[in-house]
């Protein structure tokens, strides 16, 4: 390629002294058939039709400046050429005409302006082409076809080259084909001013086949589901809100994929969810209150761990009253790499079939809890009704798989009620770690997992706390810090008759601590804030929750389990200073 672009560098000054002569050209039609190595002019400010178009091997046409060039016919080069436009020019491709350029020819219009006309019009690069374009968009409604794809020999890889700037290049004409780029940017399909991404995130994810769609940092609003498909890498620039105490999505930086009621509405959206990874089409799995129930979803079946989404949040509503109701975050179809992503405000935030799927990672993401919004019943908001209906797990993992990671993710936000944070079935090796989360967790019908090195939260102001439900598994949950729950933290049970389970539980510390009363108040000021029988009431409704948490066991084993249990510590607190350890509760049933 450097090569070629000091070609580009350096083609007026060849025309000048190259010992071929310069044939120029001027107003009118002309019929264009040059043999090979020739040199063409297009003189400036003058229009050419070309009824006839032929170029011979390693030849060079300049467009000059603000000169127009219309195809009308059905045009060819030869291998090796090079097509210029000088600034202000114009090349087009007429009704039913085309240009095809053959092997190594380079069409240069970043100075210039490219236009497919109609429908009809087609632009066909050979293998090893070059298509270079600037931030002036190919106008026009024809196709711009590179090689389409086929079975690719040691040596002979037939692709076309797309050279072109993070900005909106491609109008309303259409991409076929196989196209070398290290990377495809959704500002190539973007008009200004557009309102829904799903279109030319889509259109990028198309163009680019396999490896990596890139988003740069700015607000996407969608109105539609996003489909990476497999083997796409999906791909943002990591951010953080500058002003996170004031409440403002207008300083979030980084890649966010915003969708909201003001714009859009769940049904918008396939099956309810705002990205899809190698799924079917719509008309074959119309929407399912129970599709991550359903086999056979993928495109690509049994999938290498290849696909990626990266350094992306993903939200649901950019502001709390312009929340979706029932909008989740993603659905997949087999294994996928979720990395350094956010998930805020959805129903459910990841989500995969039943389909098998090897090394499925899920690593440093925060999540944000189960907004009440999802729950209500019909003609209710948040703020007239606070019970949860139909409680769904923010990530829920089933089907077979091996090598599962989800290691260093957080659920976060105390307005959100993240009761059911994550399910685990069917997992036969893997490793749950360094997560910080609270809410209730179900490992089902695990093989060989290991829950290890998490940061268990358990709210004060909740009546359940969170709980670890092991059912049907053998697992071992090691080295884990746990704020201690009146419900328990650990519970382990069979699934029945032949389906026992097996547990290793070692060196996990659990915390009852008894919290300030008034967090941020000195006692010298508390009675400024409160009087006598306010902190009497807030006392006891806390002492309540803390005498509940304190009595209730910490591990329980229930019919079909058997467990080793080893190194427990119940650490009993005032305040968040450990004062002395104690044995732990455990309660068989």
């Amino acid at each position: 390629m450097g090569k070629r672009i000091l070609t580009i560098l350096c083609a007026l000054a060849s025309l000048a002294s190259a010992a071929t002569p310069v044939d120029t050209i001027g107003s009118g039609d002309s019929t264009i058939i040059y043999p090979d190595n020739s040199r063409i002019y297009v003189q400036p400010n003058n229009s050419v039709t070309a009824n006839d178009f032929t170029l011979g091997n390693n030849c060079t046409l300049v467009i000059g400046k603000f000169a127009n060039m219309t195809i009308a016919c059905k045009a060819t080069t030869g291998s090796g050429c090079e097509i210029i436009l000088e600034s202000g020019s114009t090349l087009q491709i007429n009704t039913t005409a085309s240009l095809t350029l053959d092997k190594e020819t380079h069409l240069n219009c970043k100075n210039g302006s490219l236009m497919l006309y109609a429908a009809d019009s087609y632009l066909c690069l050979s293998a090893d082409c070059t298509l270079s374009l600037g931030v002036i968009p190919v106008s026009g409604s024809g196709t711009i076809a590179a090689p389409e794809y086929g079975e690719l020999k040691e040596e002979q890889h037939e692709y076309a080259f797309l050279d072109a700037p993070c900005a909106y290049i491609f109008n309303e004409v259409k991409v076929t084909g196989m196209w070398h780029i290290d990377r495809a940017y959704p500002q190539w399909f973007a008009a200004p001013g557009c309102d829904d991404w799903s279109g030319p995130i889509n259109k990028a994810i198309t163009l680019k086949r396999t490896g990596e769609v890139f988003l740069q940092r700015g607000l996407y609003p969608t109105k539609h589901s996003i489909r990476v498909r497999y083997g796409i890498e999906l791909v943002g620039e990591n951010g953080f809100s500058s002003n996170p105490g004031k409440g403002s999505n207008s300083d979030l930086l980084g890649t966010t994929i915003v969708a909201n009621k003001n714009s859009s509405s769940c049904s918008n959206f396939q099956s309810g969810y705002m990205v899809l990874v190698n799924t079917k089409p719509v008309e074959q799995y119309p929407s399912s209150e129970h599709i991550e129930e359903q086999f056979n979803m993928w495109v690509h079946p049994y999938p290498a761990f290849t696909t990626v989404v990266r350094n992306i949040t993903f939200m649901n509503g950019d502001k709390s009253e312009r929340i979706i109701p029932q909008l989740n975050g993603l659905f997949t179809a087999g294994g996928l790499d979720i990395e350094q992503c956010r998930f805020l405000n959805f129903k459910q935030a990841i989500v995969k079939s039943r389909d098998y799927a090897d090394g499925f990672v899920i690593k440093d993401c925060r999540f944000s809890g189960v907004n009440i919004v999802h729950y209500a019943p019909p003609g209710t908001t948040s703020a007239t009704d606070t019970t949860v209906y139909d409680t769904k797990w923010m990530i829920y993992l089933n089907g077979d798989g091996d090598n599962l990671q989800f290691t260093g993710n957080a659920f976060m936000g105390s307005r959100f009620l993240n009761n059911r944070t994550l399910y685990v079935g069917q997992n036969r090796g893997g490793l749950i770690s360094c997560n910080i989360t609270g809410g209730e967790i179900v490992l089902n019908g695990c093989r060989g997992l290991t829950f290890s090195n998490n940061h268990m939260e358990s709210s004060m102001e909740s009546n359940e706390g969170m709980l670890i439900r092991v059912l049907n598994s053998q697992v071992t949950i090691s080295d884990n810090f746990f704020y201690k729950s009146e419900r328990g933290n650990i519970y382990v049970a069979g699934g029945g008759y032949g389906t026992p389970s097996v547990a290793e539980i070692h060196n996990n510390t659990y915390l009852c601590t008894f919290h300030d009363l008034f967090p941020g108040i000195t006692n010298d000021s508390i009675q400024d804030y409160y009087s006598l029988e306010e902190r009497r009431t807030e006392f006891e409704a806390k002492k309540k929750i803390w005498l509940a948490r304190s009595s209730a066991p910490e591990i329980i084993v229930g019919d079909g389990a058997t467990v080793n249990i080893s190194n427990q510590y119940r650490q009993v607190a005032l305040l968040n200073s450990v004062t002395w350890p104690l044995t732990v509760g455990i309660q068989f049933r």
